[in-house]
């Protein structure tokens, strides 16, 4: 709606489902995807400007159009006096959204990252992405102007945004070179004289001492453990005179009955 103000034109709305009311505004743009950007390549913007340029001349306007079978710059001419002039100042307005800082200081604008101040307060920020520069703003101050970068994936890093380090703390982050220890020499005999000590030295098979308390205490432990299994063992030798005198006893193979 802004834009149509600002060049002076109204909008009108279609009829749903009714194609032919919308006209034909948005077939030339198919044309020029296809006759020119398709097979071409641009170093960058000026590049591309200057080879459309050269195709609108050459081939887009001399040409027949394919539905008022009139030549295209011949039938511009004729409606040149009909149209309204343009406004002195182009319309510069653009989409304001919203950004998160990141941990680093930067934000992401169209696939890239361009960094802020440490001193930003807020975690938030206001990003406006012109054509040729992008603005930051934090409550509506402006924090920080880059200008658009090309491709994707790529950082710009304003040095004024980060704070100096202090010469302290550079200098304790500089690596310091080790200082080489002086290495004794010797002859490789004392080398030899030391290993034939070593290989004829005796070994020591001297048992070691044992805790005369923990032996008594394991002397203990065992004397209990052998009289709890005396304890649950149970008599194998029964007297005969121990039994009761109503029980039978058992006849010998061979004797005789009392």
């Amino acid at each position: 709606m802004a834009l149509l103000a600002h060049y002076g034109s109204a909008q009108r709305a279609c009829q749903p489902y009714r194609a032919k009311t919308k006209g034909k505004v948005e077939r030339p743009f198919r044309y020029v995807r296809q006759d020119f950007f398709l097979g071409r390549s641009f170093r960058d913007m000026d590049d591309l400007n200057a080879q459309f340029e050269d195709w609108r001349v050459t081939i887009a306007n001399p040409r027949v159009h394919a539905t008022t079978q009139r030549v295209v710059e011949d039938h511009f001419a004729e409606k040149r006096p009909h149209l309204l002039p343009l406004p002195l100042h182009p319309y510069d307005a653009v989409l304001t959204v919203e950004r998160r800082i990141s941990q680093e200081g930067m934000v992401a604008v169209g696939g890239n990252q361009y960094s802020v101040p440490d001193t930003t307060r807020r975690r938030l920020v206001e990003v406006q992405n012109h054509p040729a520069e992008v603005r930051i703003f934090e409550d509506g101050r402006l924090i920080a102007t880059h200008p658009v970068l090309e491709g994707k994936n790529q950082r710009r890093l304003d040095p004024g945004h980060r704070k100096p380090i202090p010469l302290t703390r550079r200098a304790a982050s500089v690596p310091t070179a080790p200082v080489a220890a002086p290495v004794a020499r010797r002859p490789l005999a004392s080398y030899e004289a030391v290993a034939r000590c070593l290989a004829n030295a005796p070994e020591d098979h001297t048992p070691e001492p044992q805790n005369p308390r923990s032996n008594q205490t394991g002397r203990h432990r065992r004397g209990q453990s052998a009289t709890a299994r005396r304890s649950r063992a149970p008599s194998s030798a029964v007297r005969a005179a121990d039994l009761p005198s109503t029980v039978a006893q058992k006849p010998q193979p061979g004797g005789r009955k009392r």
